[in-house]
């Protein structure tokens, strides 16, 4: 990407954010934030918790599986930003990808990794 598309992207996406951010009615939205109760938010976030917690164990499972062996640190962090990246970019595209590339500095086979993942 040239130096013109990334000022221009810069633009772009400055533009939006303010056009987001003219266009939401923040009374109607602090008034809808005073009826939440702590309680269901916090059985959101230990549910969310769970889950991520869940996949990344069937995760490091599944290349187990395919044999391969590598630190948990080094299975974390290629999992974390696989669903960093699925946030911007298509998920299953993102998610494989992104922890592929990052496995494959630590001598895993890419497609080791996208089998995993998918």
């Amino acid at each position: 990407m040239s130096r013109l598309q990334s000022i221009l992207t810069g633009i772009a996406t400055a533009v939006a954010l303010v056009l987001v951010a003219v266009s939401i009615d923040f009374g109607k939205l602090a008034s809808s934030l005073h009826q939440v109760t702590a309680a269901p938010v916090a059985l959101a976030v230990l549910l969310l918790a769970g889950n991520f917690v869940l996949a990344f164990l069937r995760f490091e499972w599944t290349l187990g599986a395919l044999g391969v062996t590598m630190e948990r640190r080094n299975a974390a962090y290629a999992f974390a930003l696989g669903n960093l990246a699925s946030q911007f970019l298509l998920n299953i595209i993102g998610q494989s990808l992104t922890r592929a590339v990052v496995l494959q500095a630590s001598g895993v086979p890419m497609s080791a990794t996208v089998a995993a993942t998918y």
